[in-house]
């Protein structure tokens, strides 16, 4: 199916977007509009935290479950297989400079799928930043690749008021956490997210993940989670000690025993 690039009505905001929409099937308006806000939102954020994409950003937003692997076999992560199965269990995908929405799914959980984008773009945006480093993603384990986003996207929540970061932290995340984490008892970190789970056990995985985000934030702060990623040692076991003074197995067991005691 061809890529269909959105008209945008002339705004002054948007005159010149730094990225593209590019639509596949037919997408709601607000849905497309609502991705631009949370993309330039997502943006602004990110370059608060020092952080510079290098080049525009696409953004494929995906009618169908179908539509949604497709982009996903060209972004060349995943075979046909991978790419089907994951169509049923995730949201969003990153890619280098480029992120799809799987909007059937989305639709499948919520009625206004143009509030919900705003839960998943700013977290796919800070992807983008992890991905253009040259660390080696399949050596990074799931909860420090998705923690981070997970943090990214609760701050541009908060900046939006859509949440009070600290009142959804202690009261929602947390809790939910502490029982993804005794669904899960036996996990290490580098055991969580492995595969493609299904909807129940991944989205455990996610809150389990969110919580380390938490712990890094209170722990070392932006900078030290944004130097995390930043071109440096491949490995991600060799730069995370470089970057945090400690191997991640320490780091592990003082995340799991303060997650115990939220």
């Amino acid at each position: 199916m061809c890529a269909i690039a959105t008209a945008l009505a002339p705004h002054p905001t948007l005159a010149q977007l730094p990225f593209e929409i590019v639509q596949r099937g037919q997408v709601d308006p607000a849905v497309v509009q609502a991705v631009q806000q949370a993309t330039l939102r997502s943006l602004a954020s990110l370059a608060r935290l020092g952080v510079v994409l290098d080049g525009p950003v696409k953004a494929y937003l995906c009618a169908t479950k179908a539509d949604y692997a497709d982009v996903l076999v060209e972004f060349g992560l995943f075979d046909r297989p991978t790419a089907e199965r994951r169509s049923h269990v995730y949201s969003g995908q990153s890619a280098l400079g480029a992120f799809a929405l799987n909007l059937e799914y989305i639709r499948s959980y919520t009625a206004r799928p143009d509030l919900q984008v705003w839960w998943t773009v700013p977290h796919e945006m800070f992807h983008l930043y992890q991905r253009q480093s040259q660390m080696d993603r399949r050596r990074t384990p799931f909860a420090f690749w998705e923690g981070p986003a997970e943090l990214h996207k609760l701050k541009v929540l908060d900046e939006r008021r859509v949440i009070d970061f600290q009142a959804y932290v202690k009261a929602t995340l947390l809790p939910r956490s502490q029982q993804a984490r005794k669904n899960h008892p036996a996990f290490s970190i580098r055991q969580i997210g492995i595969g493609t789970p299904e909807a129940r056990t991944l989205g455990d995985f996610y809150r389990i993940a969110a919580a380390l985000g938490i712990y890094l934030h209170e722990t070392a702060g932006w900078p030290k989670i944004i130097a995390l990623y930043a071109p440096g040692d491949t490995r991600f076991s060799a730069q995370f000690e470089a970057v945090f003074g400690r191997p991640v197995e320490e780091f592990e067991r003082d995340f799991f025993a303060w997650l115990d005691r939220q």
